[in-house]
């Protein structure tokens, strides 16, 4: 194994493994002591921080990420400084917004009343994690391991570590979930800034550097702009059944769905950690003689680990059930294996960056804007006729349709290596069955 991709491996993929153990544990913990409408309304949070994110920050963090791989420490820094500048101007505006504009939220999203009490804790949330968000792009994409590292863990350490200590005091709540993930962003994002201070304060000119260019925030947000629209269709492809089942489903059964999405998402980190390992390297050798042998290999070894961990979610389901959550929620177990299979089409589309390389943002916003309309309109008109079980099959075909899309799409600039047909019929064979189960 070469050196680079050893160091990669336990600086940068190591602490997505403890990021997994720690949504695990919030898992557990969560859906056991808190009621169903309680913890329904921690996956709120969550989606509204992630569209934050988005909306918040024009997806300035994309941009800097295409700008940092090939630029000096200073000039990346001075691309970091103007795109924090956006995040400012722009996100803290929107915030008092949706303060201002909460009851009307609360209403259309059928939240009972007495959640509003936590509208300031969201705010704060989604402030913290989208500073958090752009140190860590920043970061990865600069290919600093090691300062890469310490903000993962950092993070992911003080909220393990404040889990264990609001479970064992029997304090487990809507408040201790939001502090909790407040004192894990803030902490990581105050200590690399302590970490880099020295470094940043031996620059020369340092006041050029951190100062404003309306010159560089318009071109970076000439790249991001168009990237906010398709990040938003991204959103509402993976989100509307959570509005779906909102206004249409009890809280028991929308609590059953998160925890079945939650125990799939573990896959997200999966191809987080694939996308902290490879990403950068694809856009930096995608033009090398021998990219398309790499490839070829890293789209085969992927898509085999992803079988085999398919399979065996499959076959263990109930028992991983048993283990995380409840026994009232063990009915959801059978649609485990089709949901972690959406999941991984879903961020399957990282093996074909064909469109990101080649700056076609217009095409991914369509193929992106295409899949959120059919994730929509099948969410809506088979949660009608097949109830909770529609909602389930309209993910496993809006996910199937974006990576088509994607895989397609991506042929005409990246090439079709030799695997890749057979690895997808593989794994398109082994959704029929999945499927049998739900």
């Amino acid at each position: 194994m070469p050196v680079s991709l050893l160091k990669d491996l336990v600086f940068l993929v190591l602490p997505s493994l403890l990021n997994v153990a720690n949504n695990i544990l919030v898992l557990s913990l969560y859906s056991r002591s808190l009621s169903a409408s309680d913890f329904n309304f921690l996956e709120i949070i969550n989606v509204a921080i992630a569209f934050f994110i988005i909306i918040g920050t024009l997806e300035i963090g994309q941009a800097i990420a295409r700008e940092v791989p090939t630029l000096t420490y200073q000039e990346s820094l001075r691309i970091f400084y103007n795109g924090l500048s956006v995040l400012m101007f722009l996100g803290l505006p929107l915030l008092i917004g949706l303060y201002l504009s909460k009851s009307i939220i609360l209403e259309f999203l059928s939240i009972q009343s007495h959640y509003e009490k936590y509208i300031h804790w969201l705010i704060v949330l989604c402030f913290a994690n989208a500073v958090f968000k752009l140190f860590q792009l920043f970061l990865l994409f600069q290919l600093n391991r090691k300062l890469t590292a310490i903000i993962n863990l950092s993070c992911v350490s003080i909220m393990i570590s404040l889990n264990f200590y609001y479970y064992f005091g029997n304090n487990l709540s809507v408040y201790s979930f939001c502090f909790t993930y407040f004192c894990g962003y803030a902490g990581a994002t105050l200590l690399i800034c302590m970490l880099e201070l020295k470094r940043v304060l031996s620059i020369k000119q340092l006041q050029n550097t951190l100062s404003l260019d309306t010159k560089l925030i318009r071109r970076l947000l000439q790249f991001s702009i168009p990237l906010v629209l398709s990040s938003v269709t991204i959103l509402v492809f993976q989100y509307f059944d959570r509005l779906i089942l909102t206004t249409q489903f009890s809280a028991e059964e929308m609590a059953g769905y998160i925890i079945t999405n939650r125990i799939s998402g573990i896959y997200n980190y999966a191809f987080l950690a694939f996308g902290i390992l490879f990403t950068p390297k694809i856009y930096r050798h995608h033009a090398d003689s021998n990219f398309e042998r790499n490839y070829s290999i890293v789209f085969i070894v992927t898509m085999a680990l992803v079988i085999a961990t398919l399979i065996l979610t499959a076959i263990f389901s109930e028992l991983i059930f048993k283990n995380i959550t409840k026994v009232e929620y063990l009915v959801y177990a059978k649609d485990l294996g089709i949901l972690c299979w959406a999941t991984c089409s879903t961020h399957l589309v990282k093996l074909f960056p064909g469109m990101e390389i080649e700056r076609k943002t217009n095409q991914i916003f369509l193929v992106n804007l295409f899949a959120a309309i059919i994730a929509v309109f099948s969410c809506y008109v088979l949660s009608l006729y097949l109830g909770y079980t529609g909602v389930v099959l309209s993910k496993y075909i809006s996910s199937t349709v974006l990576l088509l899309a994607y895989a397609l799409i991506s042929r005409k600039y990246l090439g079709w290596p030799k695997g890749i047909t057979v690895s997808m019929l593989v794994f398109f064979s082994l959704s029929f069955y999945l499927l049998s189960s739900t």
